[in-house]
């Protein structure tokens, strides 16, 4: 994907008057793909969920809530989907007189709505079920760091391709709290999110909304039992968990390799590839674009994965370079590589 192919338009919402976030605008730009990205209780997923019942009662639409895996949608389901339906009071929904989840399915006014779906589990379903669902959203969809288990872009994208297949209509929102600038799915969609506002790629059909704080909400968080607490913390845990702020800084990342830099060795993974050249002063991380060159420069990170002239990189390579990280003598391509390479050596 070329990052050229992406528009970022500034855009805050600091000085409005709402609390919680409003799909109005990221919906006039008439995309299918839309992407809402910010701080932890901003109320995108909410908006989502109203937006959603809302087109089944007044359009019969039916959706989707996708999640990463089985287990995270039966914490919705269980107790009969108390967590899913937690907020539900609290919406806007004109003619919605009964809401139910049995099973994985939900129900609308004794109509059959939409369906929890696990991405981890794309392959148990056929794509001719869904004809009638025309809105999909995939909340969490960068998971928390500390989730082990983590599902790839392949699954994110088979799982839409099994509601939609050829089709031309339909709706995807994706929403997250803005945890890791290096994740996968960002990186596959190959858009930096670096300040607030709209990255919009129309021939991708995609537009994301990287969300700021209003003052209100801000003030509101303060003034919580949890905002006190992370605001007078030693920690910078507020800017992630109250703010809108990523887990990684941008200070690493640099656009072109330098001049006069040698290839020092190559990594691969089962999923990822990349390049660390050498410089007087620091070594730089770029995308492994032919992997057919180089091929006694070669490491892998699996052991599954050796071959005879493929070895596993070796603890002395991995001693060498975790010093050279220590003392801040890396520079990567992407965020997304900055994680890959950090996440092996460290």
């Amino acid at each position: 994907m070329n990052k050229k192919d992406w528009k970022f338009i500034p855009y805050s919402l600091y000085n409005t008057s709402d609390v919680y976030y409003r799909l109005k605008k990221i919906m006039s730009f008439n995309l299918a793909w839309m992407g809402i990205v910010g701080a932890r209780g901003r109320g995108k997923t909410f908006a989502v969920k109203e937006f959603l019942i809302n087109e089944f009662i007044n359009k019969g639409r039916r959706f989707i809530w996708c999640r990463d895996t089985a287990t995270d949608c039966e914490k919705l389901a269980e107790d009969n989907g108390l967590k899913f339906l937690e907020d539900i009071e609290l919406m806007t929904c004109p003619g919605l007189t009964e809401i139910k989840v049995k099973g994985w399915s939900i129900y609308i006014n004794g109509k059959n709505a939409g369906e929890l779906m696990p991405a981890s589990m794309y392959q148990s379903y056929k794509g001719d079920s869904y004809q009638s669902v025309y809105n999909v959203n995939y909340d969490e969809f960068i998971p928390e760091s500390i989730v082990r288990y983590r599902v790839g872009v392949r699954a994110k994208v088979n799982t839409m391709s099994t509601v939609f297949r050829l089709r031309e209509d339909g709706r995807v929102f994706m929403t997250s709290n803005a945890l890791d600038r290096g994740d996968e799915f960002l990186n596959f969609l190959g858009v930096d999110l670096v300040d607030f506002g709209f990255y919009v790629n129309r021939k991708m059909g995609y537009v994301l909304h990287y969300v700021d704080n209003s003052a209100e909400f801000d003030l509101k968080n303060s003034k919580g039992l949890v905002g006190k607490l992370l605001l007078n913390a030693n920690s910078n845990l507020a800017e992630s968990i109250m703010g809108a702020k990523f887990e990684q800084k941008q200070d690493l990342i640099f656009e072109k390799l330098p001049p006069k830099c040698t290839l020092f060795v190559i990594i691969e993974s089962f999923t990822t590839k990349a390049r660390l050249y050498k410089s007087k002063d620091c070594m730089y991380v770029t995308p492994d674009v032919d992997s057919s060159t180089y091929m006694n420069r070669r490491y892998v990170v699996n052991i599954e994965e050796a071959e005879p002239f493929k070895p596993v990189l070796s603890g002395e390579i991995k001693k060498k370079l975790k010093l050279l990280l220590i003392n801040n003598k890396f520079r990567f391509q992407s965020t997304f590589l900055q994680k890959f390479i950090t996440e092996i050596i460290k």
